[in-house]
């Protein structure tokens, strides 16, 4: 396994000195390793990428200053700083052979403050765990949430519930659709329900006074794993 050196790629400079001039674009490589690949981009006005797909991996883009265009299926999407943003799941555990997990994450608007959530259990040996990532922010506000308990009933397309225990957090997801994966592959055997629909709740940002949501698209998902 490759191992991250240890210290700080400064601004504007990148691993061993590397830089790529790509159509016009330029890439600076800041951190390499078995399991991920970032880079800082730059891509002067007009530029832009080629159609392309990447088979095996996912890609997050953190926008720092501009607007980027978009095209999916057809259609034109535009970002910028100001409006655009998301929660980046971050997954920690000893993984065991067999487990289950749940997890749930919201990105959207409230009260014209960026809202939103990550929530999950089961992930990894909890005798070994020594953090969570359960977290709920409201603009400015961030509400860090310790377990968190997820269920559904037999019929994974009827309301979820979502409860942090303590009276802090508490929503419930209505399913519309079911994004159901099943992987069979020697000893593999994995099954993923994994659920968008919209959530409606309340959440305790000063631990006091509740604040109620509705109407917020996201997702709830149950993944019980074989590997």
């Amino acid at each position: 396994m490759q191992t991250l050196t240890a210290g700080i790629t400064k601004a504007g400079t990148g691993i061993e000195g590397i830089s790529w001039n790509i159509l016009g674009q330029t890439y600076v490589p800041k951190t390499l390793c078995e399991s991920s690949f970032s880079w800082h981009a730059t891509f002067p006005p007009g530029t832009f990428v080629p159609p392309h797909i990447h088979p095996t991996q996912d890609e997050f883009i953190y926008l720092f200053e501009g607007r980027l265009d978009l095209m999916l299926d057809g259609k034109r999407y535009s970002f910028n700083p100001d409006r655009t943003f998301s929660l980046l799941d971050w997954g920690r555990g000893v993984w065991p052979v067999s487990h289950e997990w749940y997890w749930s994450n919201v990105s959207a608007e409230l009260g014209g403050r960026p809202f939103g959530f990550n929530l999950g259990c089961g992930f990894g040996d909890d005798g070994k765990r020594r953090g969570t990532e359960n977290v709920v922010y409201w603009g400015e506000a961030v509400l860090k949430l310790s377990d968190m308990h997820i269920t559904h009933g037999s019929d994974p397309m009827q309301p979820w519930t979502l409860d942090s225990g303590d009276g802090r957090f508490f929503a419930t997801l209505t399913p519309q659709y079911d994004r159901d994966t099943i992987t069979k592959l020697l000893f593999v055997n994995n099954r993923c329900h994994q659920m968008f629909g919209t959530f409606e709740g309340h959440f305790r940002a000063d631990g006091r006074t509740p604040i109620p949501f509705s109407g917020v698209t996201g997702f709830a998902e149950h993944a019980v794993n074989h590997w």
